[in-house]
């Protein structure tokens, strides 16, 4: 009974939930990547034993990601596999979430290239172009993985006062 417990455990979770969390594991994951591309640009501009230790936290943000990430990827797939006429799909609020916070980290990518372009003429001369590779990268995904967290905090939000406002209607 015990191993039973253990194996519907993992299959509690729904074909929603399962995306829901991939996708949520993955905006996470995409933050911390902005922060490793963040060190990529910082050690461009450090010192040779300061960008050794740069390489190191970097490493380990990378790893991390791995291990935030994989799982959830591993029970999409599992899902996906197990489940085909299930979800075709991902149609739910976390899925659109996530597509709106595509769309402003994109919208971001291109308003920061352009500034970039009359920036760099004027500043950065002397600055290889993967330091702007990797700030233009940290930004955008930044920027993506921040805004989708704050779409979905703000709809909770939302939803706690319409839930309290509902009550006296």
């Amino acid at each position: 009974m015990d191993d039973h417990n253990k194996n519907s455990k993992s299959t509690d979770k729904t074909p929603a939930q399962i995306a829901d969390n991939l996708i949520q594991k993955t905006a996470a994951g995409l933050f911390l990547l902005a922060a490793s591309y963040a060190l990529s640009a910082a050690i461009i501009v450090s010192s040779e034993e300061s960008g050794s230790y740069l390489e190191n936290v970097k490493l380990a943000l990378r790893l991390i990601v791995l291990v935030i990430v994989f799982p959830a990827f591993f029970s999409f797939i599992r899902m996906r596999i197990s489940r085909k006429e299930y979800c075709q799909e991902s149609e739910g609020y976390i899925a659109e979430m996530f597509k709106q916070a595509c769309v402003y980290g994109f919208s971001f990518t291109f308003i920061s290239l352009l500034i970039l372009k009359f920036l760099v003429p004027l500043y950065g001369n002397d600055l290889p172009a993967d330091f702007f590779i990797n700030i233009i990268m940290a930004l955008s995904l930044g920027v993506f993985s921040i805004t989708f967290y704050l779409l979905i905090r703000d709809d909770d939000d939302d939803l706690v006062e319409d839930d309290f406002e509902g009550g006296d209607a």
